[in-house]
């Protein structure tokens, strides 16, 4: 944590996931992908949860790609100064909201009973957890929860 955090700085995990190539690459991707999921479901409004948001690297291309008047946008992440940060950052846009999510535990005991979303995004973060991702609570109940 100290060569992506060094000094608490975000400045080098910044620069690792948004502004390297392949981040710019694989961000641009989803953002791609999501953005055209969005543009098929005409004037429906569409609901995105972000799981493991972490420093925004992929929110920060996938955001400004949405409509704000037809997404509901939910950052989530672990640490809460993550998900402040985010709702700082990216908060002033219609429909974005941030909170912690720990994937590893009920997301219905999280505030997130009866929730459903139509596009579930995560940049890696399911393998990272001490569970696998198929037996991590959250994520299984994101699975069944997308439309």
């Amino acid at each position: 944590l100290g060569l992506l955090f060094p000094g608490g700085s975000l400045d080098a995990a910044e620069e690792l996931y948004r502004r390297s190539a392949a981040s710019r690459t694989f961000n641009g991707l989803v953002a791609d992908i999501v953005g055209e999921a969005v543009e098929a479901a005409g004037d429906r409004r569409v609901s995105v949860l972000e799981i493991g948001g972490g420093t925004g690297g992929t929110t920060a291309h996938l955001v400004p790609r949405l409509p704000d008047d037809r997404v509901e946008y939910l950052f989530t992440d672990i640490s809460p100064a993550f998900t402040a940060r985010a709702q700082r950052e990216f908060g002033a846009r219609g429909g974005f909201h941030s909170r912690p999510l720990d994937i590893e535990k009920d997301p219905g005991l999280q505030g997130l009973a009866g929730k459903t979303f139509d596009v579930v995004a995560s940049e890696r973060k399911p393998s990272m957890v001490r569970k696998s991702a198929s037996s991590a609570p959250a994520s299984r109940a994101s699975s069944r929860a997308c439309t």
